[in-house]
Formats: structure tokens, sequence, C-alpha cells
């Protein structure tokens, strides 16, 4: 890429080099219809159910960001089903907590966690002004009949609170055979509550499919507002002679299945998109008119050329025998390639950070979890917003010489001297325990403070206990650092 013609922006700091991005493809451009036609319809719940390693995580990342962009009073959760040995009531809480931004998900009984759950999506929609709360649920296959209860019982709760919980079960195909088993079984209590509408997810099929990925390059502008698409970004002279990437869909696609061909990758006999036997009435007329039986389609596990590179998403599934079709360009972009930046512009005016939220000598630990819970933002995109070069998962100790404060500064709106307080220093006479260390009592209304991590310090100064640095339910300790688990 030549430097010679100025950007509007460093070209390291483009989303297209730090991965913050997401881009539509057909299967998440019907993903998002899905959600917002349950909204119009008030249809509370909806299963998208494809293959393994699809996008549908992706998928979920970018809807989010469109709805904040497009409903930014709706509030949304991202939920991680984690495999469990055993389903428990408590477990599967402490992972709606989790993704509701609850401090310490794991703290209470079973009951605890349930009515502190309710709290939690109630302030938020409060906050949002919108009584619609959206909640993605990843993995759901894993849920059993007991969890789907235990969901439905929220669901109820916070309907004779005025709150419409939307849930999205999303996960691999045996979803479809939950909802089958289901109704054999007569649960219809669960399947009109959590599976009305269904949707079946796929990954990019042929070069029609790359070719509306490749049109969000062509049209999407970053910086937004700016004449520098993606594509000119990086080709500036072609572009402007008229170039677009989306002409090239056809070849690439081809060059695509002829790698993927000559190494021999195995292909399932026989894969069928297929739909319950008894599917809701609503989804029923459009799954005849594009279910078909396709034969020896092949399973993507090798290289991806620049398809794969280019839309920044999970493997995607080639389609084997599909027919080659036009790939003409898109006159309008309705799905444009998004940035988690979304997340701040579509942050709720009345949600702003407050100073009078905080308490003397507060760490940033803690104030940045406030943070997270006012303006509903997950782990990974706060991790973005305020140290953008750090490793989201390694995260960064919360040190002055580790973070900028003219960045927190912009992003919290605090005064330098409360964000230098809420940070220790490096010094040879300022020693810090390495693991984080709390104290019961302040834990409990969300504080943390600074003085908790010195070595000198064993006792809470305001409630006069000891210091606690292990999880007092699996006993393990968590380094002091913020990351985007934390």
């Amino acid at each position: 890429m030549s430097l010679q013609i100025p950007r509007p922006v460093d070209p390291s700091l483009h989303p297209l080099v730090t991965g913050n991005y997401r881009l539509a493809t057909p299967a998440i451009e019907a993903f998002y219809e899905l959600v917002t036609r349950c909204l119009r319809y008030r249809i509370m719940g909806a299963l998208i159910y494809g293959p393994s390693r699809v996008g549908k995580t992706r998928a979920i990342e970018y809807v989010r960001l469109l709805l904040a962009r497009q409903y930014p009073k709706i509030t949304t959760y991202h939920a991680q089903c984690e495999h469990k040995p055993r389903h428990a009531e408590g477990p599967f809480f402490a992972t709606l907590l989790e993704a509701a931004g609850d401090h310490a998900p794991n703290a209470g009984t079973s009951s605890a966690k349930r009515s502190r759950l309710s709290l939690r999506i109630r302030e938020a929609a409060a906050r949002s002004g919108s009584n619609a709360v959206f909640m993605f649920l990843d993995e759901a296959q894993r849920f059993n009949e007991n969890e789907y209860e235990w969901l439905r019982d929220v669901h109820d709760v916070l309907d004779r609170q005025q709150i419409k919980l939307f849930t999205f079960l999303v996960g691999q195909e045996e979803l479809l055979a939950q909802k089958t088993a289901l109704q054999l079984a007569g649960k219809t209590q669960i399947v009109a509550r959590l599976m009305v509408d269904e949707l079946a997810f796929y990954g990019i099929r042929n070069a029609q499919d790359v070719a509306t990925c490749l049109n969000g390059y062509d049209q999407t502008a970053y910086p937004d507002g700016t004449p520098w698409s993606f594509t000119r970004f990086y080709l500036p002279e072609a572009f402007d002679a008229g170039y677009r990437l989306v002409s090239d869909a056809r070849q690439l696609w081809q060059t695509f299945e002829a790698a993927h061909h000559k190494a021999s990758f195995p292909a399932t006999s026989i894969c069928r998109w297929s739909r319950s036997s008894a599917p809701s009435r609503l989804s029923s007329r459009k799954a005849k008119s594009r279910m078909r039986r396709v034969t020896a389609r092949s399973r993507l596990c090798g290289p991806t050329l620049f398809i794969i590179a280019a839309i920044s998403s999970p493997a995607m599934q080639p389609d084997a025998c599909s027919q080659q079709r036009s790939c003409k360009a898109h006159q309008t972009l309705r799905y444009p390639i998004l940035t988690f930046d979304e997340w701040r512009s579509g942050r709720p005016a009345d949600c702003e950070f407050r100073i009078d939220w905080l308490l003397p000598g507060e760490s940033l630990v803690s104030i940045l979890w406030k943070f997270a819970c006012a303006n509903a933002l997950p782990g990974d995109v706060l991790m973005r917003l305020m140290c953008p070069d750090a490793d989201p998962l390694a995260g960064v100790v919360p040190l002055r010489s580790a973070l900028a404060l003219t960045q927190l500064r912009r992003l919290l709106r605090l005064p330098e001297p409360v964000l230098r307080t809420s940070l220790l220093d490096r010094t040879p006479g300022d020693r810090y325990h390495a693991a984080f260390r709390y104290c019961r009592q302040c834990a409990a209304h969300g504080y943390h403070s600074v003085l908790h991590q010195l070595a000198e310090e064993d006792w809470c100064a305001a409630h006069q206990e000891r210091l606690r640095t292990r999880c007092p339910q699996c006993s393990r300790q968590s380094p002091f650092m913020i990351n985007s688990s934390g």
C-alpha cells in the first residue's frame, strides 16, 4: 500500500488492521431481520441454528452493534452458555448475571441470584428508557429442559414488571432437535415462549454471497462521513479510476473453490438444511421455498485465501455444488461494516458516567465496572475503548505507567486527579499485591479501594475486616488487572 497519498487516519489504526470491526454476510442480514421482526410483532423468543464455525458468534456481535445504532434505547446482552458437568440453578443464573454486568455473579444463593438478575435487567431498562431487552444466548444447545424452565421464569417475572425480554437461542443444529422433542413431550409453555420463530444460519455459499460481503468494503467509509471507503483506503488510485472489490467476487470464489478441492478436504456425504417437523407457522412458508438437499457439501478446514481474511469471520462453509450466479454490485448498502466505536455512538445520552457515583479512594477496577454496567458494555468493547493497543484477553495492570490518562479522561469524562488517585504508581517504595484483594462488605456495594492492593494494608479501613484474595466459591485468586473477562 502506497503511503504517498495522505490518509485520514494512521493505517496501523485502521479497523482492517486492528480487526475492530464486523461485516454483514447474507446470513447475518437475515439474522438482523429476524430480530427486528420479533420486535415488531412482539415475538418473545426465536432460535438460530447452524453448523459449528460458520460465524454465529460474530453474527451476534454485528446484530448488537447495529441495534445500538438503530435502536439506541434497547438494552442487549450476550451470554455464553458454557459446558458444565451438571445442570444446576446456581451456575445458570451466574452465567446470565455475568452477561448482565453483575460484579459478583457467583455470589449468593440461587434465589438471590434470581432476584439480582431481575434487578439488573430492570435497572438497565430504566436507565435506557425502554422496556424492551434483548438477550442473545450463545451455544444454547447446551441447555436442558430445566434451564429452559428457569429462563421462562425470568420472562414471567420481568413481564409482571412491564419489561419485555426477547431471547434469541443461538447454537448448533441440536437446537432444532430440542424444539422437536419439547413439542412431542407437550412442553408448549417453553416452545411458545422461547422458540416461536427460527432461522437456519449458514456461511459463505457462493460467489453472490462473496459479492455481498465485498460490497461492504466498497461502500462503507472509515472514518464515517469521509469519502474514504475501506477499499479506497488501500487502493485509492484504482478506486478513483472505477475499480471495486465486488467486481472480483466471482474470481475470488473460483480461486477459493479450486484451492479447497485441490487440498482434498473431507466432505460430508449429505448435509440437509432441514427444519423442525413442526415448525412455527410464521416461518414455515419461507422454509418451503428455500429448503433443499445438498450432496457432497464440503466442510471448510484449510486455506481460506482472501475471502476469509477479508471478512474477518470464523471459517465459512463453501457450497461445492453451488451454481455460479451474477455478482452485480448492490446499488445501496443496507448493512454497512460496523466498528466497535458504534457502542459509544449508540449509548443513550442519559447513561453518561457521573462523578457522584464514586466514593473516595475508588480504584479504576471499581470505576470501570460501574461504567460498564451503566452503559451495557461487554468487556472486550470496554478494553478497546480504554486501551486500543492492548490485548483484551491479556489485559493491563492498572498502573499509572501502563495506562494513558488522556484516553481514560476522554472515555470516562472524569477529572485527571480522580483518575490518578484510582491508579497505583510503580515506584520502589510503593509495593502492591499482584492478586486482587477485596473487602467482602465493600464488594457487596460495588466498591473497591486502591488501598486494598497496598502490601502494608491487610484490613479494610471502613469495616475493620481482613482483606481477602480468594473467591468464596472456587477458592481461586484473580490477578489484579483489567481485561475483557474480568
